[in-house]
């Protein structure tokens, strides 16, 4: 176990410490014990569930792991936000998406806590919201709040149920109305050996927006064992323009259980693609949704493997010829070549 986890597991007396540090809003306490309430209440997956029937996960012990312990988030708590790191781990890792590009702003997560995050001073003003999702949902609430979970469903499964209950080190870019971003934005999550990453993304556009957002998640050692149980949420409104890429370099022995969903509007285009490399493509994973009045609903896609995945990447933002596609054609040759077993068998 890493300094910043409690060792005895996803339990309850873990869970009620996690929530007395962190002095949320009410509502979103709430939120959180009901889907607590929803992951004490169903099993775990397995193979006789069509969604569910290419992957083993019968060797995956959930009591080896657990919820950020607040005694070591509040030493690094802020006054809005008590319990809250203001700095994450130090970790040396070198990004893969952000090479040669010019960033708009960067934020960094460690082991379900997030750092302080940088955005040019001039978006900032002009109401761009873009870092910790932990403070930001507290400073910002009324903007937050009827975004946060309004896609992805925590009933989903029990995994959905327990990042929603537990999710910590979140990451979050919101967009007003008629903002456009013209450089990219970078979100990086990383992994120490034996560590938990509940880390949630949320991404909204509101009408006719524009961003670019590169986010990557790396483990530290490409061999050791951990947990990442995360989600990742996009809201996209009309006329809103989106590019996303998205590379998870997990190591060998991290067990991933990720739902992503995206609610995109009338006449938006989000610019998203899925690549896989090591595993055949679906394997794995599943989606479902439903449509509504004006918008158009994306399923939500629920990853579940063991190993490092291949990049998600937007065919627009990897044009030939762009920088941001020889560096994807460079990532995509490393992985087929050094990045290990990947599967859900």
């Amino acid at each position: 176990m890493t300094p910043n986890q409690v060792t005895s597991g996803f339990t309850q007396e873990s869970f009620e410490a996690f929530l007395a540090d962190r002095r949320e809003p009410e509502w979103l306490v709430a939120l959180r014990r009901q889907a607590w309430e929803t992951f004490q209440q169903l099993p775990l997956p397995d193979r006789k569930l069509e969604e569910w029937m290419r992957t083993d996960i019968r060797a995956f012990r959930l009591e080896h792991f657990a919820p950020p312990d607040g005694a070591s988030a509040a030493e690094n708590g802020t006054d809005d936000a008590p319990g809250l790191g203001t700095s994450v781990p130090s970790m040396s890792v070198t990004p893969l998406l952000t090479h040669g590009v010019d960033l708009s702003g960067s934020v960094i997560s460690a082991d379900s806590r997030a750092g302080v995050a940088s955005l040019d001073e001039e978006l900032a003003s002009r109401g761009v919201l873009f870092g910790s999702l932990d403070r930001l949902v507290c400073s910002h609430e009324d903007v937050l709040r009827p975004y946060l979970f309004a896609a992805v469903d925590y009933h989903a499964d029990k995994f959905a149920a327990l990042h929603a209950a537990c999710w910590s080190g979140g990451l979050v870019l919101y967009v007003p109305k008629g903002v456009v971003i013209e450089r990219p934005l970078h979100m990086l999550s990383v992994l120490s050996p034996g560590a938990v990453d509940l880390s949630h993304a949320l991404i909204i556009l509101e009408e006719g927006a524009e961003a670019t957002v590169l986010a990557e998640t790396a483990s530290l050692d490409p061999a050791a064992a951990g947990l990442h149980c995360g989600a990742i949420e996009i809201h996209v409104g009309p006329r809103a323009k989106l590019r996303y890429v998205n590379l998870q370099d997990w190591g060998t022995g991290v067990w991933h259980f990720a739902h992503q969903r995206a609610l995109v509007d009338r006449d938006a285009t989000p610019a998203m693609d899925h690549r896989r490399a090591g595993k055949p493509a679906g394997q794995g994973e599943s989606a479902r949704g439903h449509g509504r009045a004006g918008s158009e609903r994306r399923g939500q896609r629920s990853h579940v493997h063991r190993g490092p995945a291949a990049p998600l990447l937007p065919h627009a933002a990897t044009s030939p010829g762009t920088a941001l596609h020889q560096r994807f054609c460079s990532i995509r040759e490393h992985s087929r070549t050094s990045r290990g077993w990947c599967g859900g068998e």
